[in-house]
Order: C-alpha cells, then structure tokens, then sequence
C-alpha cells in the first residue's frame, strides 16, 4: 500500500459498509480456520517465510526500491510454486477438512451410550497387547474418510471388542499384519496398508509408527501403536507422535480427540462411565 493511501486509511475505515464488514469477518475466519488445519505441521515455517517475503515486497514499493522489489517478486512467486508441491500432504488435508466443514465440528457418528464400551474395548485390548509385547496398529476415522485405506485391507465391519482386537493382533494369524480401521463403534477393516512418512523419527521405532505419522499428515484420524519390541504404546495425531502412554492415557486421548466436540453434563458422564470399572 503506497504511503499516500495510508493518510485516506480513516476515511476509508469510515465509509465502509456493512457489506464490507461481513466480507472482512468471512476472510479472518477462513484465515484463521487454514491455520487452526495446518497448525503444528511444517507448512507453517513455510507459510512464516512467504509472510516475510511479502512483507518485504510491500516495504519495498513503499519506499521506490526497484530492484530489491523485483528480486523479492520473483523469490515470492518461486516459494509459493515450491510450497503446493512440498506441502502437498498438508494442502490435501486443508481441502479435505473444508470439504468434510471439520472447521465447524461435527456430532459423534455414535451415540454417547455406544462410546464408553468402546473406549473400554481398545483400551484392555491395547493394554493386553502393550504387556505381551504384541505389535498393533489401531486408527480411529474422524472428519476424513478412509474408505481408500479400508479397501486395501479385508473388510470386517465388526463391532468392536477387547477380544477381537486381540486375536486379530495376534502373531502369525492371518490378520495381524497391517492396520485397523475403526469407524464410528465398529471394525471397518484389517490388515490396511498405510502411507508412511518422510519426517525424521528414532530409528529405535519402527515401520508401524512411520505408517501412524503418514497417516496423521493426511488425515484428521488418530492411531494408536503398540511397540512388538518395547510393548510401549504412542499415539499419532496430526502429524504428531506421543509416546509412552498408558492403558488409562489411550483413552483419555480418544476421549479428546474423537469426542471433544461433547460439552458440559454428557462430556462429564461419559469420561466417569470410561474410568468406572
């Protein structure tokens, strides 16, 4: 913005319409709602950078500096083109969630009296899985749809149990190879294949949490992982890994994450009815 159209700033703000208003308060919350998506992932290093560029193409008009403008034109252009291809995974996502409206929340696509059962169901099963040292791999589907991870695995839709979660993880059965998929209270599929992460993780842990944090950066699921080396238990979620939890810590993170969207007196019944045994 040349300086001279800052002095007309206050005669602009004040000749603005409703209209205007309305249209400024629908872009801060599509702003902010790109941001609350790819919050916590590496796009937003990138999008930081892009900001400064910009800033410094602006500053640059302002005061005539031609070539320094040109140079930072072209850098802005380049990042920008760089940006749709490295952070495709994270763009995917955004467009995703904007098409499921996961920025608005959705209802649980179970009831309140269907969760408790199942939290208590995976968390004996990943806490029997953790003391045995079984390896497992469990995603919860939320907003994103997994339908093309469940069609590379063998169809169940089962309801979910202690019992069948354990035998299906178990070593040298014909369906603990793989991931699970659970969508709402029920087993959608077994032995899916996963896409696995580019970023940087110990090389104490293995192909089971590579395929977790891949998962995570496309997608809003949360999978849970049981270590076949360490028993430990990890969790991934939005790109992130959280390790070292407990039985009790699972599913209080599924409670969280899948079910943060209950308020008040049915978020307070349902946590009691989870840790009541």
């Amino acid at each position: 913005m040349p300086l001279q159209e800052l002095n007309n700033l206050p005669q602009l703000v004040a000749n603005m319409r409703p209209l205007d208003i309305l249209e400024l308060v629908i872009l801060c919350v599509l702003i902010f709602g790109c941001f609350r998506s790819l919050h916590n992932t590496r796009a937003v290093s990138m999008i930081k950078g892009l900001l400064i560029l910009l800033a410094g193409v602006v500053l640059a008009n302002c005061f005539g500096l031609r070539y320094i403008k040109y140079i930072l034109e072209q850098s802005f252009l380049f990042f920008v083109v760089a940006a749709a291809v490295v952070f495709a995974p994270e763009l995917r996502r955004l467009l995703e969630r904007l098409g499921s409206l996961a920025f608005f929340g959705r209802d649980s696509v179970i009831s309140t009296e269907e969760i408790s059962p199942m939290l208590h169901a995976v968390g004996d099963a990943v806490g029997n899985l953790s003391r045995r040292r079984v390896g497992a791999l469990i995603c919860f589907e939320r907003h994103t749809g997994l339908q093309e991870f469940i069609d590379s695995g063998i169809v169940l839709d089962s309801l979910v149990s202690s019992g069948l979660l354990i035998n299906i993880f178990e070593k040298n059965t014909p369906l603990h190879d793989g991931a699970v998929i659970i969508r709402g209270n029920r087993i959608a599929a077994a032995t899916c294949y996963l896409p696995m992460t580019d970023q940087f993780l110990p090389k104490s842990l293995g192909t089971r949490h590579r395929a977790a944090v891949g998962l995570s950066e496309q997608s809003d699921a949360l999978i849970l992982i049981v270590s076949e080396e360490t028993g430990d238990i990890s969790a991934a979620r939005n790109g992130n890994l959280i390790r070292y939890l407990t039985a009790n810590d699972v599913q209080a993170l599924m409670v969280e994450h899948l079910y943060g969207n209950l308020k008040g007196e049915k978020l307070s019944k349902m946590i009691a009815r989870c840790f009541d045994k």
